[in-house]
């Protein structure tokens, strides 16, 4: 499959525009659509639904859309790896991170490297379920998870060790009237407008607190994609959401961290790396990332 021809048609799918999507590829129209029909001969499947006014996805052309990103993170990714490759270190820690775990690496990281000048350390994050696959691909040496998706890979494949299991805070903004409490009680929450970054965690929210006195315990739920976006719509009064209390807040000074009652503890957070590759220097990395939380 061509990598040009699937760069294209990600192009076209944001953009549902021929005459646009080629000018942005440097490409003619005929081009653009020798590459679309080219695709959807490939995957005997059409991709777009077009007349002479509108064109959109097909159910289809929606899911090669997803899978399409995803085949050109991993491309850009391998490339970015290979070329990091040379430079005189001795060897390469590739670090995956999701949405989180930054914050479990901020005490000890830099430690780390000066500990270990001879090895060149690379950062990637990505949202969970990515993380895994890269890290199951072999492109990742270490990473830094939820639990949301390890269930899907075989135990005898890696070694983890657990990083974190307390509770979760609730972050809302001083602006919000529950910003005077000292602690939250679940039934204060009904209401409330819910952020999240991933639709399984809105509905794991709602099922713990529906109940027979609020069927409906949320006004509505904001879907992001990020830390960054889910910690600004809170700090914009936009709405509450939950994090797992090693979550730094400080540098948003309209947030506000409760507590809440009773507890709600969605998730646990693992470091892993492939069982076969459990060198000193990652051994050095678990042992100092452990002691870098208990310390945090």
């Amino acid at each position: 499959m061509d990598l040009s021809n699937i760069h294209s048609f990600v192009i076209l799918a944001e953009l549902l525009s021929f005459a646009k999507t080629a000018e942005k590829e440097h490409i003619s129209q005929s081009t653009l659509s020798r590459r679309i029909q080219s695709l959807e001969k490939e995957l005997n499947v059409q991709l777009f639904q077009r007349d002479t006014r509108n064109m959109k996805l097909t159910e289809a052309g929606k899911e090669f859309y997803f899978q399409a990103n995803k085949l050109l993170e991993q491309y850009h990714l391998a490339i970015s790896l290979t070329k990091k490759a040379v430079g005189g270190y001795s060897r390469q820690l590739r670090i995956g991170i999701g949405y989180y775990e930054h914050f479990f690496l901020m005490p000890f990281i830099g430690q780390f490297a000066a500990r270990h000048p001879n090895i060149k350390i690379s950062l990637y994050q990505f949202v969970y379920e990515t993380l895994l696959e890269h890290f199951v691909r072999g492109n990742l040496d270490i990473i830094l998870t939820s639990d949301q998706f390890l269930s899907s890979i075989s135990g005898n494949t890696y070694k983890k060790q657990l990083l974190w299991q307390d509770s979760w805070s609730l972050i809302l903004s001083k602006d919000n009237p529950l910003a005077e409490y000292p602690f939250l009680d679940r039934k204060q929450l009904r209401n409330q407008t819910i952020v999240t970054m991933y639709n399984g965690s809105s509905k794991m929210i709602r099922n713990i607190y529906r109940n027979q006195e609020f069927p409906e315990p949320f006004r509505s739920v904001i879907q992001v994609n990020s830390f960054a976006a889910k910690i600004a719509l809170v700090d914009a009064n936009m709405g509450i959401g939950f994090v797992p209390s090693f979550v730094k807040t400080d540098s948003y000074k309209n947030v506000r961290v409760k507590k809440i009652n009773p507890s709600y503890t969605p998730r646990k957070f693992y470091i892993l790396c492939n069982s076969f590759a459990f060198d000193q220097s990652i051994k050095d990395f678990f042992a100092m990332c452990l002691d870098g939380i208990h310390n945090y």
